[in-house]
């Protein structure tokens, strides 16, 4: 069984088991999240594509989706309504912000919306000059039961370069700096904001490449497409060449943790095939695109799936996605003690009854409404 991991993205037990083992007023309360980050390219229709990627990864099971999204279209009010579609009746659409051409769409099941909060959206600008924004950062903030989590989605700036790999690890910290955490403290040398979140999950397209000879990275790719199964030796070696896994600990996301890769480089595909970039650029296969996690010191994480899926053709990326397992902690006078300690719509049903007949006001209105227009249906 997967490890759990805490912040510093080691295994082991979180401090939360002590709050558990100590205190009978605490439950442990098992919430599957799923997360996706796909640069679409400009693709208007995905309904298929999503359909697919949804159907592989098992995320209309989850509990919580995000959805992060890069190079979309500036009208994806069908997009939305897309991922409301596969992801299915027992989801509602509970946020989703846009930036330019990069979108964060949350779902939440039916029977958890009477656990969760209201919304703190934030957008962090890349590019101020532009008129369309390509680059930048966006993030949702919510709290489910008594746990904070916080969804980020981000376009970091492209190219191989040192002074372009120089750039993405400034822009990085300008989105820890400007991102809207409720109850964080104000960015200093040496102080992680996101500390005060529970649960933290940022993805997107970092465009970190991998450092080294096309022929070099293909020799390898093309070993692992002709193996049986896939070897993890060859991932590694491929792997000892990412910029993000060697300059991590030089970046903000040196407390995030990312579950071993085992699928090919996402980037850059010729739209509609198989192949690597066969342009005149022939740009180097890598992994820009990625999903890192973190959990605070009153949260207990494992990653349960963490893939792409290489069936999808109309992008010059691979979809990436994970599926995790967040342990919340909940007061147990939250939960009925004839019920198992499990996310099942008839015990969240019986609980949502029972919070609404002691609720002595009004709860906030849940879901937000986005620049497109789609809120809380």
């Amino acid at each position: 069984m997967p490890a759990f991991v805490g912040a510093n993205g080691q295994a082991g037990p979180s401090p939360q088991s002590s709050r558990l083992s100590h205190d009978d007023a605490y439950s442990a309360l098992p919430l599957q999240v799923f997360i996706l980050t796909w640069n679409t390219n400009k693709n208007l229709d995905h309904h298929e594509e999503l359909q697919e990627i949804f159907t592989e990864s098992g995320a209309p099971h989850a509990d919580l989706i995000a959805v992060g999204l890069q190079e979309v279209p500036l009208n994806h009010s069908q997009l939305i309504k897309s991922l409301q579609i596969v992801a299915g009746r027992g989801h509602i659409l509970y946020a989703a912000e846009s930036l330019g051409t990069i979108l964060l769409v949350i779902l939440v099941k039916r029977h958890l919306l009477a656990f969760c909060s209201s919304v703190v959206p934030s957008a962090v600008h890349l590019r101020s000059c532009n008129c369309i924004r390509t680059k930048g950062s966006l993030a949702i903030y919510l709290k489910v039961f008594d746990s904070s989590f916080l969804f980020l989605t981000a376009h970091l700036a492209a190219g191989h370069s040192w002074k372009r790999l120089f750039k993405r690890t400034l822009e990085l910290r300008k989105i820890h700096a400007g991102t809207t955490i409720p109850g964080a403290p104000r960015c200093t040398p040496g102080r992680c904001r996101f500390d005060s979140v529970d649960f933290v999950f940022w993805a997107g397209d970092f465009n970190f490449r991998l450092s080294e000879e096309r022929k070099s990275v293909e020799k390898i790719v093309q070993k692992v497409i002709h193996a049986e199964h896939v070897r993890q030796d060859e991932i590694r070696n491929l792997m000892a060449w990412d910029q993000l896994s060697r300059y991590k600990m030089a970046t903000t996301l040196r407390d995030f943790h990312e579950a071993p890769i085992d699928f090919l480089p996402t980037y850059k595909y010729d739209p509609r095939s198989h192949a690597y970039d066969t342009s005149r650029k022939q740009r180097i296969p890598s992994y820009t695109d990625r999903i890192l996690s973190r959990s605070g010191p009153g949260g207990m994480l494992v990653c349960r799936m963490y893939g792409s899926t290489r069936n999808v053709v109309t992008s010059d990326h691979k979809p990436v996605f994970g599926l995790f397992e967040a342990r919340l902690v909940v007061r147990r006078e939250q939960l009925l003690e004839d019920m198992p300690l499990a996310t099942t719509a008839s015990m969240l049903a019986r609980l949502y009854k029972r919070e609404r007949r002691k609720a002595v006001r009004k709860r906030p209105v849940h879901g937000h409404i986005s620049a497109c227009g789609c809120g809380l249906m």
